[in-house]
């Protein structure tokens, strides 16, 4: 039998108050193996209660060999997605905030973090601007379309960076952190 360990999840709202109501995901990313025995993909749920908290009993996967990952997801009881995480849970009892590895936020935090989300945003923008004008000038002259390819990469990148740093910010704050 899989020795489980329990994940509180607290869900505040943007007044700081707690969120009833909030439903939380937890899915195994992929089967992984320990000496109890084998954890398959699959989805646990829980409901926050009137405190805004809920508690999900995982098995954890630091102890697995294929270096599994849960990915929580915490969505309002209307169905909107409001934060997700992806995480490794440990060998002990555990919140969520103890593993989302981050800074307290404070203002300067804050603010730098969503300056860093901008800067990627723009920089995704620009790129796909420069690649669409290459693409044309090639198409002009008939020439190779590798630096097409490359500034199509190199502006996924961008997008990829600007999403994550979207996406840490909205956890963070809904995790009250």
């Amino acid at each position: 039998m899989l020795t489980t360990h329990t994940l509180t999840v607290p869900v505040y709202g943007a007044d700081g108050n707690p969120v009833a109501g909030a439903v939380i995901n937890a899915t195994l990313n992929k089967t992984d193996f320990t000496t109890d025995g084998t954890m398959l993909p699959k989805t646990l749920s829980a409901t926050t209660d009137e405190n805004g908290s809920t508690e999900l009993a995982l098995v954890s996967n630091l102890v697995g060999t294929q270096d599994s990952r849960y990915q929580i997801t915490i969505r309002s009881s209307a169905g909107k997605l409001i934060a997700t995480a992806t995480i490794q849970m440990p060998e002990a009892e555990t919140t969520l905030q103890q593993l989302v590895d981050v800074l307290p936020i404070t203002t300067e935090y804050s603010t730098a973090a969503a300056l860093s989300a901008a800067i990627a945003t723009t920089k995704a923008a620009q790129t796909t601007q420069d690649a669409a004008q290459t693409a044309e000038d090639r198409q002009a002259t008939g020439e190779d379309r590798t630096v097409v390819a490359e500034n199509t990469n190199i502006t996924t990148a961008a997008r990829t960076e600007a999403v994550q740093a979207a996406e840490r910010i909205n956890t963070l704050y809904w995790l009250g952190i």
